[in-house]
């Protein structure tokens, strides 16, 4: 039995299309903030939750750990404002950096910097 083998000639398949890289993508890297509430809680049930501009002013609830609450919130480099919202109030933490908002009361405000973990922990844990 003899076999024929014989060359056979095909246009190359395309899988998918290569795009250059998203800018989204080449963004730097998120740095993990750690928020701490340390001031006393009334309503223990509902506990602290954290806004800001960071996420539209959307409430996230803070975990109790450690007889204070607190939240770590990965954010990109930059400037946001935030609050708490504690026994049904908002409220801005006096010991850390504050500016007046837009309503005539006070926001925190952070500053997000590459490579500054050490300072960004003293800076809301008031170490």
């Amino acid at each position: 039995m003899i076999i024929q083998l014989r060359r056979i000639q095909t246009k190359p398949v395309i899988i998918r299309e290569v795009k250059p890289a998203d800018r989204n993508i080449t963004q730097k890297r998120p740095i993990p903030v750690l928020f701490k509430w340390t001031e006393p809680v009334v309503d223990q049930e509902s506990g602290a939750m954290l806004a800001g501009t960071f996420n539209d002013w959307q409430k996230i609830p803070m975990k109790f750990y450690d007889n204070e609450f607190i939240e770590s919130v990965d954010l990109q480099p930059g400037k946001y404002e935030f609050k708490f919202y504690v026994d049904g109030e908002w409220k801005h933490d006096p010991k850390v950096n504050n500016v007046p908002s837009k309503t005539g009361e006070y926001n925190n405000i952070i500053v997000v910097t590459k490579g500054r973990h050490s300072f960004l922990y003293k800076q809301f844990c008031g170490s």
